[in-house]
């Protein structure tokens, strides 16, 4: 069962990527207002956060797929891949209508190609490797977590989100130097942070022993001012992530659904992979339609109309593309499919 928490804080790292990307293509990366500096510089934290949150999901849910990692996999490819189709095609669409510089994306030859099948590609707007859908790189961190934890659950392998989180870490540093996945391998780390959290949390549940809870906390700050110091971004921002979502979890308590707050927050939660995936084609629409308005009460109305929006696109698109019938079905199908066909090849096996 996923804790109110960590949902919680999924919406607000989903939300805090929404607000630098506000100030990255809304604004240009130009606005002066110290709100919108902070998040153009710090907003990116919510991608790390994610990272964490989906080792800790994800060894969370592991445990019920030991030797299935064939249908762990391919839960995890409907969960992720339909959805992301969706919106990159939307936002092709949304480019060919309004073309006046209202994206910061492009695509040519087979950019667009290579984006929709997870191959990291330099993106044609000369500002890096991205997807055509730009917010699409965190996902070829994702799946590559993903197919490592499938592997490692196909070979039965004992305590699987140990493995994993071991295996991430040292793919990470020993390709430290390379950017195999579009960016820094380093990235990996935070999927091993997530996986430990949640062996030392599920340890450690019950336990009253006050130095126990605290010894994550005493981790992650002393690791935080040692990053500081040797002004290391990267590490920084990973002990802080992981602080922030230790902390979250020992607050579980507080979050009681009673109070409309944490049930607004919690839905957010719900919906805010959407909410990563939509917002910026919602900034592009809204660009074009104000222009970067100057006065002060259209910019104002500007910024609400994209923030109402992405909530509502963000709602109808969980609850009919994320949670659809049809794709539900699909996935099933598929994973009848293949043990279908391992049935077919172990009795051939037997056979000979």
């Amino acid at each position: 069962m996923m804790l109110n928490s960590l949902q919680i804080l999924r919406a607000l790292a989903a939300w805090a990527v929404v607000l630098t990307h506000i100030q990255q293509s809304y604004y240009m990366g130009k606005d002066g207002n110290s709100f919108w500096i902070f998040f153009g510089k710090y907003g990116d934290f919510g991608v790390d956060v994610f990272f964490i949150l989906s080792g800790f999901v994800m060894a969370l849910v592991a445990k019920n797929y030991n030797g299935k990692g064939i249908s762990f996999g391919i839960n995890r490819i409907f969960r992720l891949v339909p959805i992301y189709w969706f919106y990159t095609f939307l936002l092709v669409i949304s480019i060919l209508i309004f073309p006046s510089g209202t994206y910061l994306t492009w695509w040519e030859d087979f950019s667009l190609i290579k984006s929709v099948f997870f191959v990291p590609n330099s993106n044609p707007n000369g500002l890096g490797s991205y997807p055509t859908l730009y917010v699409g790189w965190t996902l070829v961190y994702e799946l590559f977590f993903y197919l490592i934890f499938s592997l490692i659950l196909v070979f039965k392998l004992p305590k699987p989100s140990v493995i994993c989180a071991f295996t991430m870490l040292f793919i990470a540093l020993i390709f430290r130097s390379s950017s195999f996945l579009g960016h820094s391998s380093l990235l990996l780390i935070e999927f091993s942070i997530g996986i430990f959290l949640f062996e030392y949390f599920k340890r450690n549940r019950y336990c009253n022993n006050r130095l126990k809870i605290a010894t994550p906390i005493i981790f992650f700050v002393i690791t935080t001012a040692i990053s500081s110091y040797l002004n290391t971004s990267l590490f920084l921002k990973m002990s802080l992530a992981g602080l922030v979502m230790y902390s979250f979890i020992l607050m579980e308590n507080l979050f009681n659904l009673k109070y409309k707050t944490f049930r607004l927050l919690k839905s957010l939660g719900d919906y805010s992979y959407s909410t990563y995936l939509n917002h910026i084609i919602i900034i592009g629409w809204f660009y074009w339609l104000f222009e970067n308005a100057k006065t002060s009460v259209s910019e104002i109305f500007a910024i609400a109309c994209i923030l109402f929006t992405t909530a509502i696109l963000s709602k109808i698109s969980y609850n009919f593309i994320e949670m659809s019938t049809y794709i539900s079905r699909l996935k099933l199908l598929t994973i009848n499919v293949f043990k279908i066909n391992k049935t077919l090849i172990s009795s051939n096996i037997d056979e000979k």
